[in-house]
């Protein structure tokens, strides 16, 4: 919503898209928690650490995204009546970003082959490195906007 106000758009559309993401991603978690719980009651096969790592390790990934969503909510400013106020983008501020853009690009790249399959596509190797290579494009974008973001406000 920060980067619709600093370019002069309205915030209808980013209000808009902000409740809609906001829905999906709590749709997104209940049907996780739920998957979650129908695993935790078979217990026979919950401990089998090596077998379950990836499972754990999605858990994981998507819970770390969603404490540092909450850092990075606040991190560029807020509005105050009809203006959007800037807050200082610090050094611990661009460490924040940057792993919440790594956990979020990682927890979707541990999810793109269980997505494939229950896609039912084909070739899945072809289209996982497909979109492995999508997701390693936008995830350098991100990390130099924010790396150029954070060199802006070391000149000011």
């Amino acid at each position: 919503m920060g980067s619709f106000m600093l370019l002069g758009i309205s915030t209808r559309p980013a209000a808009f898209m902000g409740c809609l993401v906001g829905i999906l991603t709590v749709f997104h978690i209940l049907l996780s928690c739920h998957y979650w719980l129908r695993t935790l009651r078979h217990k026979q096969s919950f401990w089998y650490g090596r077998a379950n790592f990836l499972f754990w390790l999605r858990r994981l990934s998507g819970m770390a995204v969603l404490l540092l969503f909450f850092f990075h909510w606040q991190v560029f400013g807020s509005m105050q009546s009809t203006h959007y106020i800037l807050y200082e983008f610090t050094t611990f501020k661009l460490v924040v970003q940057l792993l919440f853009v790594s956990t979020l690009f990682l927890h979707i790249g541990l999810n793109i082959r269980p997505l494939l399959l229950a896609l039912g596509m084909q070739h899945i190797a072809v289209h996982t490195r497909d979109i492995y290579s999508i997701l390693l494009v936008f995830y350098l974008f991100i990390t130099g906007s924010l790396l150029y973001y954070y060199a802006g406000w070391q000149y000011i």
